[in-house]
């Protein structure tokens, strides 16, 4: 979305510009939705392209967040058990 080139695209990822296509259009066919348009200067996301890439980027931030909660949380002390024996 961001290089309007599935080649430009795939030589960031380290991977074939084939298999990105691929993996595009099976998105697309889980989907049922086309997620970009083709015009004569490379590929432009679709209205449907332009709300997945928001909410994916809306998710990576708020897995991020969860991320520093649970470790936030490994470093707090609820409460104390102790054991004793006879």
């Amino acid at each position: 979305a961001e290089l309007s080139s599935f080649t430009d695209a795939a030589g960031r990822l380290n991977i074939v510009q084939s298999a990105l296509s691929r993996q595009i259009s099976r998105l697309q066919e889980d989907l049922g939705v086309a997620l970009f348009a083709r015009d004569g200067r490379g590929v432009r996301l679709t209205r449907a392209g332009t709300r997945l890439l928001d909410a994916a980027n809306q998710l990576l931030l708020d897995a991020e967040a969860l991320r520093s909660l649970v470790r936030d949380a490994a470093d707090e002390v609820v409460g104390t058990v102790n054991f004793g024996a006879h």
